[in-house]
């Protein structure tokens, strides 16, 4: 009977460890998972697919419906060129300007004054422009109306004698404008010298230019490229080295520019250099001809056709990031569920403070980097991108891609996996920053402009890549940071 009594009790006795058996089970509620960089790999290659294969094979399906596609007009490739030359101005049709283009490039570009029936404009960003018309001799900044005349008439070539920043208009009409307001001294981007320009540097290059534009204004490109006569109105200009092209007759000539010959003798595809209002050949026979875009700027998707291409993209990856990576998910998931929630936002709001003084240090370190290289801070491509289409119909989808899908695919590819494959942490977060700072950058023009405004990414990317390593890599705490940042900058966006 005593023996079953010490075995009862025995089974009674609550052990020590017992007491806080339930409180272990809150704390740890998933082990932490294995490594398993296999899962890692695939979700970095996952995206690289998705990025750079199936978003190239998406964007070609949305390109045969030319309802999806928007054709700039040279008033609009002239602006846009402006926003990417800080020293640059521009001279626009008053009427056009504003009543279609106004609103559109508010906060880019503002107004120097109107001549006649054109508005002179200038990039926002060019310090040696100021409002209240007043001239500043010893800083050369340039004011009012006798500043103006100067640079019509083509006797103000530089912004400022100590900087040599030089003075470009950016216009399209040459034949209008030339002859009414603007002495052909000036140096000028239009559309004939970006084709002159591009024949120099193209052997396959072939356009037509008129003839008394060539004639009147382009005379001195006769000892860079060849010129032969196309009809009564046009020459058809080439590369000095394209033998194949002088031999040609006016047929010859014809089937290039009517798209019949797509090829030269040798094998090397013709390049033709051409434009109109929408960007494509409208004159005469010359319907349907294959058109060669002078910039990026020739033609885009509209903005609910970028917006939508940009979610659906996300779209593809998301769910896939999420299983591969569901293990690590979990513990993340688990471990926060413990910590209280004044913890988690203080955190967070730490975390968003930090990314601020680091945009103000990231600023400062282009501006060191524009001061090198001699080259102006300028608008990302990206940024612009995405300003645009938060200004069209299909602003929702870029909301959803920029503040819910993309903040998580990118920390969960640019934090969770490089992380996870990198042993060390701060090596990782000397990768991660960078990949993350060159994803953003690939539509740049130059290695420069690249370099510029890619510090402020990969700076992004390093205080990202510090409070994950800071939270015990806990890939909620940037995901969270991540988003906020994109939400205020949209809200400035649209409503500031």
């Amino acid at each position: 009977m005593n023996e079953e009594n010490k075995n009862s009790n025995e089974g009674n006795i609550l052990k020590f460890e017992d007491l806080f058996a339930e409180e272990l089970k809150i704390k740890k509620v998933v082990e932490e998972p294995e490594q398993n960089k296999s899962r890692y790999g695939f979700s970095i290659l996952y995206y690289i697919l998705i990025m750079f294969i199936v978003a190239s094979i998406i964007q070609i399906l949305f390109i045969s419906d030319e309802d999806n596609i928007h054709y700039y007009t040279k008033d609009e490739v002239v602006l846009s060129d402006l926003i990417n030359d800080t020293y640059g101005l521009a001279l626009i049709e008053t009427e056009t300007y504003n009543e279609d283009l106004a609103s559109q490039y508010d906060g880019y570009v503002n107004e120097v004054g109107v001549y006649g029936s054109y508005t002179m404009l200038y990039n926002i960003n060019n310090n040696y422009i100021i409002n209240d018309y007043t001239t500043d001799q010893s800083a050369y900044i340039v004011v009012g109306d006798d500043v103006v005349f100067d640079i019509i008439s083509g006797s103000l070539a530089y912004w400022s004698t100590s900087d040599m920043e030089k003075v470009t208009i950016h216009i399209y009409d040459d034949a209008t404008i030339l002859s009414d307001i603007l002495a052909p001294s000036i140096d000028l981007v239009s559309y004939e010298r970006l084709i002159l320009d591009a024949i120099i540097e193209d052997t396959d290059g072939i356009a037509l230019i008129d003839k008394n534009l060539y004639d009147n204004y382009y005379a001195s490109y006769a000892n860079e490229i060849s010129v032969t006569d196309y009809n009564e109105t046009y020459y058809v200009i080439y590369h000095r080295d394209n033998t194949e092209v002088s031999n040609m007759g006016y047929l010859a000539l014809y089937q290039i520019f009517t798209g019949e010959t797509l090829l030269f003798q040798n094998g090397d595809e013709i390049n033709i250099y051409t434009y109109t209002d929408q960007l494509t050949i409208s004159t005469g026979e010359l319907l349907d001809m294959p058109a060669y875009y002078l910039n990026s700027f020739g033609w885009d998707f509209t903005g609910f056709i970028s917006g939508l291409i940009n979610f659906l993209i996300y779209l593809l990856i998301f769910p896939v990031l999420i299983i591969l990576l569901k293990p690590s998910l979990s513990y993340d998931f688990g471990e926060l569920k413990v910590e209280s929630k004044s913890k988690i936002l203080a955190t967070i709001v730490t975390g968003y403070v930090f990314l601020i003084f680091a945009n103000l240090i990231s600023a400062t370190f282009a501006s060191g980097l524009s001061f090198l290289f001699d080259q102006p801070v300028e608008v990302s491509i990206n940024q612009l991108t995405i300003e645009q289409t938060l200004n069209s119909n299909g602003a929702i989808f870029m909301v959803l891609s920029a503040v819910v899908l993309g903040p998580i695919v990118e920390e969960l590819v640019f934090r969770k996996a490089i992380f996870g494959l990198i042993k060390k942490p701060y090596i990782a977060l000397v990768v991660s920053s960078f990949v993350f700072g060159a994803i953003h950058l690939l539509s740049e023009a130059s290695l420069v402009d690249a370099l510029i405004n890619g510090v402020s990414y990969i700076i992004m990317g390093f205080v990202f890549g510090l409070i994950y390593i800071r939270t015990k890599k806990n890939i909620f705490y940037p995901i969270a940071v991540h988003m906020i940042s994109n939400l205020i900058s949209i809200v400035a966006i649209l409503f500031i």
